[in-house]
């Protein structure tokens, strides 16, 4: 075909398509205009219809009062006599009872009937006339006008107008004088068959215009579809041989362009991969082979193992190439890889595959450098390992719950119960309550506590597996108070004996005088266990810290392992990448387990007296309640003034100072403080060094300020009342100090003061401790 033939052709198929689409157009658009007029006048028949149904009833209802002349009702205050028939006789009558009769005319009737039917049902009526006898019925202009025809001869008229801004449909119908009519309106010169007035009604047309546009939008959205349904059929018909045409030219193009772009993607992914035929040389190297091999890539093609590694290397590699091509699979294993840039760790693949047109299959190999990889799992696992052995060999059971089931427990939980580990996984711990309303109790009221990020806290007694009971002190705490599902955190503690020294107690409070030098070294060992229980609620609370400090770096260490593996199955997986997850990791297993030191050091007993920093106590208990605070939003503001160096046991200080931030944090939370906020101010005078920790949770009554420090006083439900108790006794008693509170503006400061060391510098005093 010439090119002017070719050119003759293009307009007669232009003008096709183009009358094509027109008709087309044409054709939707006319459906669409008469469906639309339709529907819109189906509405307005809908809504006369609805008209007509409520003229019907008022004129019926009309005749029937005008049939009987009215009626006699009650006089109240809806219904007072009607001015306007003061002429006619008897309008007003009384019962043979007493009761006072007013006649209502079928106007007055009709009238009350219809402002009810309106204030029911949204449809107003109205009568009306050019001579009322009541203002009120009085015509507006539209209503004269449809009057005036009524005198020419008409029945009805109808009109679509705006009400109040709103459309409505107003109908209005003659009304006729009837006999019954001449009773009140004889007066005014009517005759039977006169054109009386109109009875009229006001349809809102809002619900079936909102009707009208929902279905003219379906219509729209229906046509539309099918005209572009049309367009599209068109179109493709009008393009399909020339689409043939410009594939056949796309796919020359990609064909080149996928030779070129895997090439370029085999070069640049940071992936060991190559080809080897039959008799193990390579056909195909990327660049990342050749640089862990440490030749160059097309040095490499052509040649075998033998001529890139180690004898005994290039041996193990052709056996298990040779194993791979006897099973026709693919194969994984970690291998260690001894390369230019020395020994490296390799996860390798291998597997067969037959590329079309090649004579014979080609083994495809790839391999990925997890070196450091496993240099931070290395790490993890020993971090892990470090925290088992201190939960394991921890002096009270620990537990780990989720939905109330067992999912872990340390060893002193398996001694304690006499259930080994595995008999307790998944089961409910119901069994192990001597009280099930106990086991109740906890789930009423202590999953609530600790969905608002507190620590829970209950003494019951619980039954081993022999039966023997015991009363055990729980302690629990959500590991995520937003989410707990996740799981909690229980401490459980045979608290037994501090039981029995509680009653020997009170049987020595009944015997005083003969018993009080044979039961003091009692009372000693008393205070030694309120001690241990006092350290065993905070090394709860220290748990529950924990497990706040090492969620965020246990999610980020799973995201970074999840994003190593999606990485390496989309080929994303660069040395640099590989370089900074590893680094990521190192910082975040260094976070974790710079926080297991500060737990054992916290822990860690203090033998003898010694030399101190005050600071250095306050920052040690700060750390390890920060991550309680920072979870409920809760500021810790320190200033050292001037830091002061005393004589004691500063772990021992530290949980003082623990406590009273317990303390302060529980007060601000149960009154619900938006803003809570605790200021610790450390400083010293020539004497003493102190510590003063204000909080603003609204303080202290002042009717038990003076008992809080007595043993077992507690305003908490909760609470044991040891806390204060042992605070005072390990400030006084151990290091020749004291504690002191007092109410300020917005809640409670406590001060505790204490001797400087022997041999610190004497200073003037700073500020005063207490004021």
């Amino acid at each position: 075909m010439s090119p002017a033939a070719a050119g003759a052709r293009i307009p007669v198929a232009n003008v096709l398509a183009a009358a094509t689409v027109i008709a087309w157009s044409l054709l939707i658009g006319g459906s669409l205009a008469w469906n639309i007029f339709h529907v819109r006048q189906e509405s307005m028949v809908l809504a006369r219809n609805e008209a007509t149904s409520n003229l019907n009833k008022d004129l019926t209802f009309r005749l029937w009062a005008t049939s009987h002349g009215g009626v006699y009702v009650p006089v109240n205050a809806e219904t007072a006599p009607n001015p306007y028939l003061a002429q006619v006789p008897e309008r007003d009558v009384e019962t043979t009872s007493g009761q006072r009769l007013t006649l209502m005319n079928p106007a007055y009737m009709l009238r009350q009937v219809q402002e009810q039917h309106a204030e029911r049902f949204g449809v107003k009526g109205r009568i009306t006339s050019l001579r009322p006898l009541n203002p009120i019925n009085t015509p507006d202009a539209w209503e004269t006008a449809a009057l005036r025809r009524f005198e020419r001869g008409e029945k009805e008229v109808s009109e679509r107008s705006d009400i109040d801004g709103k459309p409505h449909l107003r109908m209005i119908r003659a009304m006729t004088v009837e006999q019954g009519c001449l009773k009140c309106h004889q007066q005014q010169g009517y005759r039977l068959g006169d054109v009386r007035g109109g009875i009229g009604v006001y349809v809102p047309l809002a619900p079936y215009l909102a009707a009208e546009s929902g279905a003219i939008g379906v219509m729209r959205l229906t046509h539309g579809a099918i005209w572009l349904f049309g367009m599209g059929a068109i179109g493709l018909i009008l393009r399909s041989s020339a689409r043939r045409t410009a594939e056949r030219e796309r796919a020359e193009r990609q064909a080149h362009m996928q030779q070129s772009l895997t090439a370029l993607i085999l070069d640049t992914l940071p992936i060991n991969i190559f080809l080897k035929d039959g008799s193990g040389r390579f056909v195909l190297v990327n660049e990342e082979t050749a640089r862990t091999v440490g030749k160059p890539k097309a040095s490499l093609i052509g040649t075998t193992d033998y001529d890139a590694f180690p004898p005994e290397v290039a041996e193990r590699l052709r056996r298990d190439d040779d194993a791979v091509r006897a099973a026709d699979s693919l194969a994984m294993r970690e291998e260690r890889l001894n390369g230019a840039d020395g020994g490296r760790m390799m996860l390798a693949g291998k597997t067969m595959i037959r590329p079309e047109g090649a004579e014979f299959p080609l083994l495809l190999g790839f391999s990925l450098d997890i070196t450091e990889l496993k240099r931070v799992q290395e790490r993890l696992n020993e971090t892990l390992n470090e925290l088992e052995t201190i939960l394991d060999n921890t002096v009270i059971g620990i537990a780990l719950l989720k939905e109330r089931r067992f999912v872990w427990v340390n060893p002193k939980t398996e001694e304690m119960t006499g259930y080994s580990r595995e008999e307790l996984a998944g089961q409910e711990p119901s069994f192990l309550y001597a009280d099930p309303d106990d086991f109740a109790k906890v789930g009423r009221e202590g999953y609530p506590v600790l969905a608002h990020g507190e620590n829970y806290h209950i003494e019951c007694r619980q039954r081993r597996k022999d039966g023997t009971e015991y009363w055990g002190l729980l302690s629990g705490k959500a590991i995520d108070p937003a989410d707990l599902s996740k799981g909690s955190i229980w401490i459980l503690e045979d608290v037994s004996g501090l039981r029995q020294a509680e009653e020997d107690l009170r049987q020595l409070n009944d015997t005083l005088e003969q018993r009080v030098r044979a039961e003091a070294a009692k009372n000693r060992e008393k205070d030694h266990m309120l001690i241990h229980q006092s350290r065993l609620a905070a090394m709860g609370e220290m748990i529950g810290n924990i497990a706040h400090q090492w969620r965020q770096p246990l999610n980020a260490l799973s995201l970074l392992l999840d994003n190593i593996q999606d990485a390496h199955a989309y080929n994303e997986l660069d040395r640099a990448y590989m370089d900074e997850s590893a680094a990521k990791g190192q910082q975040l297993i260094q976070k974790m387990s710079a926080t297991i030191d500060d737990f054992r050091h916290f822990f860690t007993p203090n033998r003898a007296k010694t030399p101190f920093s005050l600071a250095d106590s306050v920052r040690d208990a700060i750390s390890v309640a920060d991550a309680g605070f920072t979870n409920n939003h809760i500021t810790i503001e320190l200033r050292v003034e001037r830091d002061a160096t005393v004589q004691g046991f500063p772990n021992e200080y530290a949980q003082v100072v623990m406590n009273l931030l317990g303390n302060a944090k529980d007060a601000i939370l149960e009154r619900k403080i938006a803003r809570g906020k605790v200021e610790i101010v450390v400083g010293r005078d020539r004497d003493n060094g102190y510590v003063t920790v204000r909080d603003n949770g609204g303080g202290i009554a002042d009717e038990i300020l003076d008992k809080i420090f007595d043993p077992y006083f507690t305003t908490r439900e909760k609470g044991t009342g040891i806390g204060l108790y042992m605070s005072k006794m390990i400030i006084e008693t151990n290091m020749d100090g004291r504690i002191e509170v007092r109410n300020t503006e917005h809640g409670a400061e406590f001060a505790i003061v204490t001797p400087l060391a022997s041999g610190a510098p004497d200073a003037l005093r700073t500020a005063d401790p207490v004021r």
